[in-house]
């Protein structure tokens, strides 16, 4: 073999070994990227105005019920009080942003009102511990619960059945109205939460028309003591010094002073959410994005982990939409003027990052936007924006400066979530789970907390607080099969992903073990509603 030959295959033999070297070592993966959708249309306070009072007239005009008759009161005690204000990991020290604002009363009295138009035919006026009365070839039942001290009061219902031509409302004296619902409510397995209403009474009023035909019944589960400050928060003071909302520190600005390119429409996207965990109220932030192919349009929702942690949870919230002062000046306002849904199905969530991915089960209003995502790398020296709901207010917007340098808060890597150094504004309790933008308006992460490794932990408005948001990039396969396919079977779902067994509409206690039998074992057969929702 001649010299230059030799040469030759030399040179060859070392090019596929710096080949092969390369391909062991991959390029990182192009980000997952999608577009945001604007959903046509506004939401129409004045018509919805209206539809309330529509209703109310109705439900009011139906009512034979003489006040302090056919009710019941569920109140908190000391310990219930205790338990509100106890620590747990939704707290999370000073570090996670989630908000106390109730607790869940546990009350579990069924009613069954399967013969209640047989009744009122016959004349009686009372079933179940409640009201009857006929109306215009119609029958109505109804019962007033009340909490002592409450600032607003929700219900939850639970084994709801309602047969064809029944409608099931929630009502105050104050003339709001949440309903009607149908059949096995919004989360299609007879778990009913109704949106907070405001004073210490809700009234249940049940609709059916005469000849009605199959089974009415639920279970009054729990009845959720609101504080007084949920309905308004800090209250309508106008004495008050300060601007905004007088119980959130001084450097929380609202989201009208502000409107960057990168966050003017995401307004439309962000919600606060009011929901229950482990007998407790809360509220947090979220905000929906949009995904691809199959997944675009859909109302996936984007919240923090540590506040939406189980599917129960997920189908108690109350979302508040487009909840926001119009001008910047403007001070705190009722959220009972704020476009609301209930419930959701968690789809994904994981502690280590601290998000919750949900598809909600009612369609946001009229005008809300998508948001799109990214999974691009978050470096040194971006510029992040935020909208969320400090301590319950109306959006509030916060800018920060990501930083890879310096050390890291307990438990939270850098390598999982994004640092950043506070520009404009702050948040508080209620914040977790707002999306984070980039200069584009794509959310790369969620909103964990704050933390400072000095002794000012405890103030949002120290130079020293770090803004800790969960990376999208750290999760990117998951977010992607969710948002690019909308709706991975069971049966698809391998050990990759954990957590795909939370969409499993056969899997009634969420273990991944999805089966009828398991079903009925669960729900012991109560009712129809449980084996109805494992499909």
């Amino acid at each position: 073999m001649s010299r230059s030959t030799r040469i030759f295959w030399f040179l060859c033999v070392l090019t596929l070994v710096a080949g092969a070297a390369v391909a062991g070592k991959q390029a990182p993966a192009p980000a997952f990227e999608t577009d945001a959708y604007q959903v046509p249309g506004k939401f129409d306070y004045q018509a919805f105005l209206a539809e309330q009072d529509a209703s109310y007239t109705l439900l009011v005009g139906s009512s034979q019920r003489k006040r302090g008759s056919y009710h019941v009161a569920v109140d908190p005690g000391a310990a219930d009080f205790e338990r509100m204000n106890e620590e747990d990991c939704q707290s999370c020290g000073s570090n996670a942003q989630s908000d106390v604002v109730g607790v869940s009363l546990p009350f579990g009295h069924p009613f069954d009102l399967s013969n209640m138009g047989a009744l009122a035919k016959r004349g009686d006026a009372d079933l179940a511990g409640g009201d009857l009365t006929a109306t215009d070839g119609a029958v109505v039942w109804e019962l007033a619960v009340t909490s002592a001290g409450a600032g607003a009061v929700r219900l939850h219902l639970a084994y709801l059945q309602l047969p064809a031509g029944a409608e099931l409302f929630f009502y105050n004296d104050r003339g709001e109205v949440d309903g009607p619902y149908r059949g096995q409510g919004p989360n299609r397995n007879g778990n009913l939460w109704s949106a907070p209403l405001s004073g210490e009474t809700v009234t249940i009023q049940v609709r059916a028309p005469y000849g009605f035909d199959g089974k009415l019944r639920f279970k009054l589960a729990d009845v959720v003591w609101l504080k007084p400050e949920f309905v308004v928060p800090g209250g309508l003071d106008e004495n008050a010094k300060r601007e905004f909302c007088s119980q959130n520190v001084d450097c929380i600005e609202s989201a009208a002073c502000h409107n960057p390119s990168a966050v003017s429409a995401a307004r439309n996207a962000i919600a606060l959410i009011a929901y229950v965990n482990n007998g407790r109220a809360y509220t947090c932030s979220g905000g929906l994005i949009n995904g691809s192919g199959g997944g675009a349009g859909r109302p996936y929702f984007l919240t923090a982990q540590h506040c939406i942690n189980n599917r129960a949870a997920a189908e108690s919230i109350a979302f508040f939409w487009q909840y926001a002062t119009d001008d910047c000046g403007d001070p705190c306002f009722s959220r009972s003027q704020a476009a609301r849904t209930i419930g959701a199905t968690l789809l994904t969530a994981d502690s280590s990052e601290d998000y919750s991915l949900l598809l909600c089960n009612q369609t946001p209003p009229a005008g809300s936007r998508y948001l799109g995502v990214s999974t691009g790398n978050i470096g040194s020296g971006v510029t992040l924006h935020r909208i969320s709901h400090p301590r319950g207010a109306p959006q509030a917007y916060s800018r920060t400066v990501s930083t890879t340098g310096g050390s890291h808060c307990s438990a939270r890597p850098r390598s999982r979530y994004i640092y950043s150094f506070n520009q404009v504004g702050s948040a508080e309790g209620g914040s977790s789970g707002a999306p984070v933008l980039n200069s584009s308006g794509r959310v790369v992460g969620q909103l964990y907390g704050y933390c400072s490794p000095t002794s000012e932990n405890g103030d949002p408005c120290s130079s020293n607080y770090r803004a800790l948001d969960g990376r999208l990039s750290n999760w990117r396969d998951n977010l992607e099969i969710w948002l690019r396919t909308g709706t991975p079977a069971c049966n698809n779902c391998g050990s990759e992903y954990s957590n795909c067994s939370l969409s499993c509409y056969w899997d009634c206690d969420v273990d991944g073990r999805c089966d009828e039998q398991e079903c009925e074992e669960y729900c012991d057969n109560e009712y129809d509603a449980c084996r109805q929702f494992c499909r």
